[in-house]
């Protein structure tokens, strides 16, 4: 099965810009890692400066990498 987190994210309104645009460069990049299956960020259509993360790794171990990584660290 893997390891699956879900996280949510609230952004200052006047930061949602600057969240989506950093979004189209995180996902890209974390989907190359190592043990990432898969990772999707979705944008609340009544609150866009709402994000809810789905992640899939193959183990806690690739999670933990990712959290160590320059791109989740920015």
């Amino acid at each position: 099965m893997g390891y699956i987190v879900v996280a949510r994210w609230v952004a200052r309104k006047e930061h949602q810009g600057d969240i989506e645009r950093i979004l189209r460069e995180l996902v890209p990049r974390c989907l190359t890692e190592p043990g990432c299956k898969s990772f999707v960020a979705h944008q609340s259509v009544d609150r866009p400066n709402e994000f809810l993360f789905y992640e899939h790794y193959g183990e806690e171990k690739d999670f933990i990498d990712h959290q160590a990584t320059s791109h989740f660290r920015d």
